[in-house]
């Protein structure tokens, strides 16, 4: 039996890749591919697939006393369902200070039959994946952090080197990475490595797009107020209550041009021996380009006006403005 283990990154369409197998489970099942229930998160249950039916259970309970329970939980499900091939899916696996739960969970995979397990890393360009790392967290985690400092105080997401190292590591070099700039669609070598035609599948919703820089903007700001909305307003909806537009094609956040010294050419070089992605696909996942958009921070003061009003409206007006 063979074994394939998506391992990220966020921010790669992975919400895309683990709806659509989720959704898919019995027709998939049917093929001889197993998507398990175990290890799911229950937040994914909860915000109708908007994180995605991913099995970052595994990744985030390791160490905890219900760990070994799920294990438990998830190799029992192998046992009574007749497959070909398993797959996992758990972009926290990018995040290095998970990687024992990896290998564990590799270890137990291959204790019960699976001789052949391989691994699967989307990457995206640096600058883009540390800018939508940083909304996403903003907005969902409540960081009140600019950019910057948030990229340096959570710089271990932003070691491709490491990560990819360590996760290679892992499968023994059995693990193939792919530039999601150079794909056309996240889903693809999923569905090759799992031999199903992606036409013959039902396609989800697609969810989980994004932040913009004006909602991650508006998060931060209540995030550094301390203020515990249950529904955050998106930037468009909650402006609009003012006569106001965010102009989202002139705005961003701005990443320091000293990020640039990290990822020279000699790291490039390491990354691309690491992976087997070319020197030139990984110049362009480390390229950190000059940014000619409007800094975000500039807009702060008029954001957190607007924001601090909303917060002042009726809740039936406020809800009219919701996520």
């Amino acid at each position: 039996m063979e074994a394939i283990i998506h391992c990220g990154f966020f921010k790669t369409g992975t919400t895309s890749i683990q709806n659509t197998l989720y959704e898919n489970k019995k027709y998939l099942l049917e093929k001889g591919v197993l998507y398990p229930s175990s290890g799911i998160d229950d937040k994914a249950l909860k915000e109708s697939s908007e994180i995605g039916y991913r099995h970052s259970k595994l990744a985030y309970m390791y160490g905890s006393p219900k760990y070994q329970q799920l294990l438990r939980s998830l190799v029992l499900e192998l046992r009574n369902t007749k497959h070909d091939r398993l797959f996992l899916s758990a972009e926290p696996w990018s995040n290095p200070k998970t990687i024992r739960s990896l290998n564990t969970t590799i270890q137990e995979l291959k204790k019960i039959g699976y001789k052949d397990v391989k691994g699967i890393v989307i990457l995206r360009n640096i600058q883009d994946y540390m800018i939508k790392h940083y909304r996403e967290w903003t907005r969902r985690h409540g960081s009140s952090l600019k950019i910057n400092n948030y990229i340096i105080s959570q710089n271990y997401y932003f070691d491709y080197l490491t990560i990819c190292r360590n996760i290679s590591q892992a499968f023994n070099g059995n693990v193939e990475f792919y530039s999601y700039d150079r794909i056309t669609d996240a889903r693809d070598p999923i569905f090759d490595k799992i031999k199903v035609k992606k036409e013959n599948l039902k396609q989800p919703q697609n969810t989980n797009k994004g932040y913009s820089c004006f909602d991650a903007e508006i998060s931060r700001i209540a995030n550094t107020y301390r203020l515990k909305v249950e529904k955050m307003p998106y930037a468009d909806a909650l402006l609009d209550c003012f006569g106001l537009k965010p102009q989202n094609h002139l705005y961003s956040e701005k990443v320091s041009p000293e990020i640039k010294k990290t990822y020279n050419a000699e790291y490039a070089e390491k990354l691309s021996c690491v992976t087997g992605l070319t020197f030139e696909t990984c110049q362009d996942l480390l390229k950190v380009s000059e940014n000619t958009k409007t800094d975000i921070y500039k807009s702060t003061k008029i954001l957190e006006a607007a924001f601090l009003e909303w917060l002042k409206l009726p809740q039936k007006e406020k809800e009219a403005h919701c996520d």
